[in-house]
C-alpha cells in the first residue's frame, strides 16, 4: 500500500517552463544538440615588469615617445594585422574571440596611451614602433642631438632586453645625432670586437645607393650603462648600454634602426607563398605547407613538408625547427635558405628529397617575433627550456613539437637528425651543440661527423667552436630531449653569430644574408655527404662480414634504392628556377614614406655546383681524432666525457688528403696497413679533463713519496730513542 503512495506522487504537476532568455546568446543549439565541453583559450594578459627602470629620475628632460604596450595578445594581433596580403594570417572568427568580445563588452577599459607625448618638442625626432616586431618603450630626449632610449621588457617578465627596432624621421639638420641604448640586460663582447647597429634608410634606398639594411653608426661604445647607479645597493640586476651617433643623408629621410636584420613573420608567410609550387618536375608538388598547431595566442605556426613525393622508397625523416627566440633574426635567414636549398631545382636537392622527409618549423615562436620580444614567448618562459615537460596550457609551441617527434617513434618511424637554428649574441661564427657521448662510445666520433664535415665545406663554420658536453642548464633544452627521450643521435643546435666569422686566414668577415644562405646550402649537402658514407660504410661491413663467414666473395649488386633515381631526369643537373636566379619583392607595394616597415625582398640562393670529393668515414674519424691529440678540441669544447676514467683509443695512421680519387683495391690495402698498424702501436688519447686528473694524481704520488722520504731520513734517530728507551725499562725492571 505504501509503495502505491509513493507512485502517485510523481504525478504532480510540473511547474510551466521558463522562456528562454532573448539576448545575444542561447543555449537552443545545447539543448537540441546535447552539450560538448569544449575549452576555449581566452587572451593571454601581458604585463611588463619594468619597476627597475622605469621610475627613475629623467632630470629635467622630457619623455618625447612612449612605446606600444597591447593589454592581451588579442589587442596586439588585431592591432598588427589586418587579414591583408601584406601582413601574416589571423584568424579572428574562432570561438574565442567570440567569447573574448561578449565579456568586454561592457568594460570600458582603456590601453595606456602611445606614441608621441604631448611634451615633446617640434624639434624632436618623430619615433615609431608600433608595428611587427617594434620594441621601444620609451625615449628620453637628452637634447636635439641626443636621446636616451629604453627598449621593452619581454611580455609577462622584466628581463631580457637586448633586441630593439623602430623607426625615426624629422631630421632638423645633417649633424650626427648620438643614441643611447641604457637598458639592455646582458653582455655582448661582440659590440666591443666593432659590431655596429643596422639601419634601413629610405632616401638611400630610392636613389639606389643602398640595397636595404646595412651597418650605421660612428663612434660606437658598449659598457655598464649610466642605470646603475640609480638602482638599489645590492641589487643583482645590470644594466648595458650601447652608445652610437647615425648621421642622416637627408632631413625629409625615413630611416629604421635595429640590433640586426630584422626577420618578420609576415616576410615568412610570403617566402613560402612564393616557393611552394613547383609543378614543372612533379605533377604534385614537392612541398607541402600545413599547420603545426596554434601558438599561445592562436596565430598559426606554419610547417613545411618537403620531399619527392613519388619516391615509394622508405624515407628518413629529419626535423629543422628556428626562431624560439624571438631575437634570433640570423636563425631565420639560415633555415629560410636550409628549406629553399632543398626545395630547389638543383641535383643533390633532388636526392635529398628522393632519400628523406623533411619537416620544417621555420618559426616556432611567432608571439614572441609578433610583438618584438627578444627571448620569450607571451607567457614570459623561455620555449628552449621547456621541452622536459612541457605545459599545454603556458607552452603549447614546445608541447606541439614535442608530440610531433613522438608520434613518429610510435609509429616506427625514427627521427634520423634534428636541427635547431638559432643566433648567438656573444660569439663569432658558427658552430654546433651536440650530444654528449663517453670516448670509448662508437657515436663519440659519429656525432662529430657532420660538424667536421661542415667546417671542411666552409670557413664560416668553426668546428673547434662547437661543444659536446651536458649541462644541467640546458637539460630542458629542444636537442637534448630529443637525444635523450627520443634517442635521437644526430641532434644539434645550429648557433650563428649576430656579427661576423673567421676566414681561412684567421681574419675578421663581416655577415652578409647571402652568407647565411651559404652557410645552410653547406649544411643540406653535408647532411647528404653523412647518408652517402654511412651507407658505403654499411656496405663495407657486409662484404667484410661475408669474408669473414669464409664464403665466395660476389659483387654486391646494386640497391632498389640506386635503380630509382640513377636514371632519373632528377638527377640530371639543370639550372635553377626563376625563383634562385632573380630577386623577388615580397611586398604588394614598395617602400613609401608612409610605410610602417620597409620591403622585403628575396635574394637569390645562388647555387654553384660542387666537385665531388669522396671520402670514407675512417678517414674523417681520424681528422677528428687527430684534433683530439692535438689538444685543440679540448680547449673550446671541453671534456666530450662524463667519465672521469682514461679512455684508451686506437690511433689510425695519417692519411694523405691531397689525394681525392682512390680507387677500392687501394683503400683496402690502406686499411689492412692501418689494421697492422694498430696492432703495434697504440696511443692514449686524453682531453684536457682527464690529463689535469692523471697530473692531479701524479701530484699526489709525488707529495706520499717526499713524505716517506722524510720519514725514512729521520728514521735512525727515532730507533736510536725507541732502543735506548727500552734498555733503561729493562734496567727498571731487573732491578
Amino acid at each position: 500500500m505504501q509503495a502505491i503512495k509513493n507512485i502517485y506522487l510523481y504525478e504532480d504537476p510540473l511547474p510551466l517552463a521558463i522562456p528562454l532568455p532573448k539576448k545575444g546568446y542561447s543555449l537552443e543549439a545545447d539543448m537540441l544538440l546535447g552539450w560538448r565541453p569544449k575549452f576555449i583559450k581566452t587572451p593571454i594578459l601581458l604585463y611588463y615588469n619594468d619597476e627597475l627602470y622605469i621610475d627613475l629620475p629623467k632630470k629635467s628632460c622630457p619623455i618625447v615617445y612612449q612605446g606600444y604596450r597591447p593589454k592581451d595578445s588579442f589587442a596586439f594581433n588585431s592591432q598588427l594585422t589586418d587579414n591583408s596580403p601584406d601582413c601574416y594570417p589571423y584568424d579572428f572568427a574562432d570561438k574565442s574571440l567570440t567569447a573574448y568580445t561578449f565579456l568586454n563588452k561592457n568594460k570600458t577599459t582603456q590601453s595606456e596611451p602611445d606614441g608621441m607625448t604631448k611634451e615633446a618638442p617640434a624639434e624632436s625626432l618623430i619615433f615609431d614602433s608600433k608595428f611587427e616586431g617594434g620594441n621601444l618603450d620609451q625615449v628620453v630626449m637628452i637634447n636635439s642631438n641626443e636621446y636616451d632610449l629604453y627598449m621593452r621588457p619581454d611580455t609577462n617578465t622584466g628581463s631580457h632586453m637586448h633586441w630593439f627596432y623602430f623607426s625615426m624621421r624629422n631630421f632638423q639638420n645633417l649633424q650626427a645625432i648620438k643614441f643611447n641604448v641604457v637598458n639592455i640586460s646582458r653582455s655582448s663582447p661582440l659590440f666591443k670586437a666593432g659590431m655596429r647597429p643596422k639601419g634601413y634608410s629610405f632616401t638611400k634606398v630610392e636613389r639606389g645607393e643602398s640595397s636595404g639594411w646595412e651597418y650605421v653608426g660612428e663612434n660606437v661604445t658598449f659598457g655598464t650603462s649610466k642605470l646603475n647607479r640609480f638602482l638599489e645597493q645590492g641589487s643583482k640586476k645590470i644594466f648595458f648600454m650601447l652608445s652610437f651617433e647615425y648621421k642622416p643623408v637627408c632631413i625629409e629621410d625615413k630611416v629604421w634602426l635595429a640590433t640586426t636584420s630584422p626577420y618578420t613573420f609576415t616576410r615568412l608567410w610570403k617566402v613560402i607563398r612564393c616557393i611552394r609550387n613547383d609543378d614543372s618536375i612533379y605533377h604534385v608538388s614537392h612541398i607541402k605547407v600545413s599547420t603545426l598547431g596554434k601558438s599561445l595566442s592562436l596565430i598559426d605556426i606554419p610547417m613545411l613538408t618537403i620531399t619527392n613525393p613519388h619516391s615509394k622508397l622508405k624515407k628518413k625523416i629529419v626535423i629543422a625547427i628556428g626562431r624560439v627566440h624571438p631575437s634570433e633574426t640570423v636563425g631565420s635567414w639560415v633555415i629560410e635558405g636550409f628549406f629553399r636549398f632543398i626545395a630547389s631545382r638543383c641535383q643533390e636537392a633532388r636526392k635529398l628529397r628522393d632519400k628523406f622527409i623533411f619537416k620544417v618549423i621555420p618559426m616556432c615562436n611567432p608571439d614572441g617575433v609578433v610583438i618584438g620580444n627578444s627571448r620569450t614567448g607571451l607567457s614570459g618562459d623561455d620555449l628552449n627550456r621547456c621541452y622536459l615537460n612541457p605545459s599545454e596550457k603556458f607552452h603549447p609551441e614546445a608541447k606541439l613539437i614535442k608530440d610531433l617527434i613522438e608520434k613518429f617513434t610510435k609509429s616506427g618511424n625514427k627521427v634520423y637528425m634534428f636541427l635547431d637554428f638559432h643566433g648567438h649574441f656573444c660569439k663569432k661564427g658558427s658552430f654546433m651543440y651536440g650530444p654528449s657521448y663517453p670516448l670509448h662510445d662508437i657515436n663519440y666520433f659519429q656525432t662529430r661527423i657532420i660538424p667536421k664535415l661542415l667546417s671542411e665545406r666552409t670557413s664560416i663554420f668553426r668546428y673547434h667552436s662547437s661543444r659536446f658536453i651536458l649541462e644541467r642548464s640546458k637539460k630542458s633544452t629542444a636537442r637534448m630531449v630529443m637525444w635523450k627521450e627520443f634517442g635521437i643521435t644526430n641532434a644539434y643546435t645550429l648557433e650563428t653569430s649576430y656579427f661576423c666569422y673567421l676566414n681561412k686566414s684567421r681574419e675578421t668577415e663581416v655577415f652578409y644574408i647571402e652568407d647565411f644562405y651559404i652557410l645552410a646550402e653547406k649544411l643540406a649537402r653535408t647532411i647528404y655527404e653523412f647518408y652517402t658514407l654511412q651507407k658505403h660504410e654499411r656496405k663495407i661491413q657486409k662484404k667484410k662480414a661475408k669474408e669473414r663467414s669464409f664464403k665466395k666473395q660476389k659483387l654486391i649488386p646494386k640497391s632498389r634504392e640506386e635503380r630509382v633515381y640513377e636514371n632519373t631526369p632528377a638527377d640530371l643537373e639543370s639550372d635553377d628556377s626563376l625563383f634562385e636566379s632573380l630577386p623577388f619583392n615580397l611586398d604588394v607595394q614598395s617602400t613609401n614614406y608612409a610605410s610602417k616597415v620597409p620591403s622585403e625582398i628575396i635574394l637569390p640562393l645562388n647555387i654553384i655546383k660542387e666537385d665531388f670529393v669522396e671520402r670514407n668515414i675512417e678517414e674523417i674519424i681520424q681528422m677528428i681524432k687527430q684534433d683530439c691529440s692535438e689538444g685543440e678540441e679540448s680547449e673550446s669544447q671541453g671534456s666530450g666525457s662524463e667519465s672521469d676514467e682514461i679512455k684508451e683509443t686506437i690511433e689510425l695512421p695519417p692519411l694523405d688528403k691531397s689525394r681525392v680519387n682512390i680507387s677500392i683495391q687501394e683503400i683496402s690495402m690502406q686499411k689492412k696497413i692501418g689494421d697492422e698498424y694498430n696492432k703495434t702501436k697504440k696511443k692514449l688519447v686524453l682531453n684536457e679533463k682527464f690529463a689535469k686528473r692523471l697530473e692531479k694524481i701524479r701530484e699526489k704520488r709525488r707529495m706520499a713519496k717526499q713524505k716517506k722520504d722524510k720519514e725514512r731520513s729521520s728514521l735512525p734517530s727515532i730507533i736510536a730513542k725507541v732502543s735506548t728507551n727500552i734498555r733503561l725499562k729493562g734496567i727498571e725492571h731487573r732491578d
